[in-house]
This record gives C-alpha cells, structure tokens and sequence, in this order.
C-alpha cells in the first residue's frame, strides 16, 4: 500500500473516526484504525469499538493498492505533528509502516488487518 495526501484532509479523516480508538492499550482490540485504498483516488479509514463503526473517505492519490492497521491515537498525533503539505504513508515491512511529509519520516508499528474487528451490518 502507499498513497499521498494533503495533511489537513488526511487528519480530518482520521480525527472523523479515531474517537471510538482513544484507548491504545495492547488490551483494547478496538485501538486500531483500518486503513484501504478504494481505487486510485481515496483511502477508507475505520474504527469501531464494538458498538458502532465510523468510515471516513480521503481523496488522495494512490500508487499501490493495499490495506493496513494503525493505532489510531499514535496515527492522529504522528500526522498533526507534520508540517502542512503532502504526506505519504506506505507499508515499509510487515510490521511497520512509514509515514513522510516535509522532510520528516515517522514509522509505526501495523496492526494485523485480518484481525480488525468487523461489525455485522443491519439485519435484514
């Protein structure tokens, strides 16, 4: 996965979803925020905390398909704590993923994404 986009749209994505995450204890299953490219032009962003899910849309440019896991107050923090201007986040390893912007690098640690919790939808 890798993708890049405008700060302050990529943190309004995530602080749109990342309140259901506040805890990021190792205990919390539900600290983590899903992160999928959606064709060439947006990322999905999730979180749920087992009662409701939140998705927000980022329109961003995308140059590799993927998906992956953050903790999602450590991805808020490390994103408001860069410059304004493009930023890029790709899976770096299989445990960890890189984020870039104005000449500053950051890399977190990823989550398993098959292990994000999924919510069943409406009963039909």
């Amino acid at each position: 996965m890798r993708f890049k986009a405008v700060r302050a749209k990529l943190l309004a994505g995530i602080n749109a979803v990342k309140d259901v995450t506040k805890n990021e204890s190792v205990e919390n299953p539900f600290r983590f925020i899903k992160v999928e490219t959606m064709g060439t032009d947006c990322v999905l962003l999730t979180a749920t905390d087992g009662n409701m899910q939140i998705t927000s849309r980022v329109f961003c440019e995308v140059s590799e398909e993927g998906r992956l896991s953050l903790v999602g107050p450590r991805f808020a923090r490390f994103v408001a704590g860069l410059p304004e201007g493009p930023v890029e986040i790709w899976d770096s390893s299989v445990s960890r993923a890189s984020i870039e912007g104005a000449g500053t690098k950051f890399t977190l640690a990823r989550g398993t994404v098959d292990d994000f919790p999924v919510m069943k939808g409406p009963a039909s």
